[in-house]
Formats: structure tokens, sequence, C-alpha cells
């Protein structure tokens, strides 16, 4: 009677096809992408489909139209792929630091864009400056509002020490002359207080963040420009700029702190009113300060 060696009742996986070595029945090798089967002890005889020594397995599958990793339609390193409103597939290129993937504006696919919330679009720090401008490489046509912290301290004598701002919306080619507001209210080293409406006008060439800076003090400060658009033409709210900061000038000496809020918008009788605000300047009235700041933008 016959004897059965159970455990022998399988396909035995060799591996890569090797023209040196003796295979027995049921050996599996591959070459080519396929895999075969030995039906005949052999060695030295090459693999092919239906031959004395081997049958074909399995075979490889087609390669895909741009390569080997099955993308069929050109889908490029970091996108992202969906399906068009036409069913055709198609990819997202990766956006840059901080952006989400969300719907465009027409809701006919996928972006990347702000998630909604704020996006530093610059910063910077300056030292021992009498001016310091940020231009519309920074304060893009593509927001709605921005808002600008500054740190500013005054290092140098001169002037009146006024820490003013100036706006433009050629990008300062010309400067735009505004309607504008500042108060104050001033805490004093022995307790007293006070507050005081000042620097009011009507088509002043800048706006006034605080006045009279003495030397050492510090500026703490935060600029808001809103400039919102309606799909129609017609009146725009002229460019609302806000300023709220918290001051000190020589503590112990004249004003311990003080809390300022200034607003402005583009002068009324200004034609470029209706223009967006795409640059800035600083001045401190011909002193020369230190100022560290960055700028946030806002879609609506």
């Amino acid at each position: 009677m016959a004897t059965i060696n159970l455990g022998a009742i399988k396909f035995n996986w060799r591996g890569a096809y090797n023209n040196s070595t003796a295979y027995a029945v049921d050996d599996v090798v591959s070459s080519g992408g396929n895999s075969y089967v030995c039906i005949q002890a052999s060695q030295g005889n090459a693999v092919g489909n239906a031959t004395a020594y081997w049958n074909i397995m399995s075979s490889a599958g087609t390669n895909g139209t741009n390569g080997t990793n099955g993308d069929t339609f050109g889908l490029a390193n970091k996108e992202i792929a969906f399906k068009t409103n036409a069913g055709a597939l198609d990819g997202i290129p990766i956006g840059t630091a901080g952006q989400a993937l969300k719907v465009n504006s027409g809701a006919t696919g996928y972006e990347f864009g702000s998630a909604g919330t704020s996006e530093l679009l610059g910063s910077g720090e300056s030292s021992a400056v009498s001016s310091l401008a940020i231009n519309n490489s920074v304060l893009s046509s593509a927001y709605e509002e921005f808002v600008i912290y500054t740190f500013i301290s005054k290092v140098g004598s001169g002037g009146s020490g006024n820490r003013e701002m100036f706006v433009s919306t050629d990008n300062g080619s010309s400067t735009m002359n505004v309607d504008r507001l500042y108060h104050f209210a001033q805490l004093y080293p022995n307790n007293g207080t006070g507050h005081s409406v000042s620097s009011a006008s009507t088509n002043a060439d800048r706006i006034h963040l605080n006045v009279g800076g003495a030397i050492g003090d510090f500026h703490n400060g935060k600029i808001t420009i809103l400039r919102p658009s309606f799909a129609s033409a017609g009146e725009r709210n002229r460019n609302t700029i806000l300023s709220e900061a918290v001051s000190s000038q020589n503590p112990g000496g004249s004003v311990n702190v003080e809390n300022l809020t200034a607003f402005a918008c583009i002068h009324d009788g200004n034609g470029n009113r209706m223009s967006n605000i795409d640059y800035v300047r600083f001045e401190m009235n011909g002193a020369t300060f230190d100022i560290k700041w960055a700028v946030y933008g806002r879609k609506w």
C-alpha cells in the first residue's frame, strides 16, 4: 500500500526562478511578474506557459498608463484626488502652511485657502529707524480686513515724538488725507487720572496713534483696517481705521500708563476714498524708534 506524506500536499514557494536550481513537482517560482508551478522535476529548463516542466499559475496585470504605480490620470506628488461634476478624476495641489481644504467660491470643487481665521501675511523688526513702511506685498488685495500689531519704543531725540501713521491707496506713491480723532485716558504716578480728546481733524495728512512720546517709553498697538466692498458699484466705507494701544511715557516721571484709541477714514473729499488702502508708514515726527510688527489678513 502506497504511503502518502500529507505534509507534502501543498505548493512549495521557491522564490525567483534560478536556472541552476533543481526543482521538484509543485515547486512554485516567479519570473517576469508571473508565477509558475513545476509539473515535472527539472533543472535548467526555463519557465514558460504549457511547457513539459512548468505551468503558469498567475500572470502579471497590465501597468497603468502613467507608469507602474497604477496612476491612470497623472496625479502629481502631494495632490489629493477627487471626482469633478463631470465625473472625471482630478487632483488638487497641496496648499501652503496654515491653509485648509475647503469648497471654492463657486461651490463647484475644492481648493486650499484660509480656513476663515486670520492668516499671517508678514512680520518684521527694525531698530533705530525714522520710518517703517508696509506695502502691498503684505497688504494684499485678497483681504477685506487687516490687523497690524506693533511694539514701538522711542530711542532717539528729535521732533515731538508723536507716533504717526500715513496711509496710501497706490502703494506709497502718494499718501491719502484722512478724517481723524484721537482719545486718551492716563494713569499718573500719584494715582491720578486724566483723559481727553485730541488731534481731532478733517483732511489731515496723517493719523496720530499717540502724542508726546519720550525716549525709553513703549507703545503696544493693534491697528485694524477694514476695507470691505460690495458686489455692486457704489459708496464704500472709505477704509475704516481703528487703532487701540497701551503706552507709557517715562514711567514714574510723567505718565505711568495710558490707553489710546484713534480712528480715521480717508477724507470724504478725496477722490480715492473708495480705493483700497495697500500701504502704511509709521513715523515719530523726526525721532528714531525701534519697531516690531506683524500683519494678519482676514477674508469675509
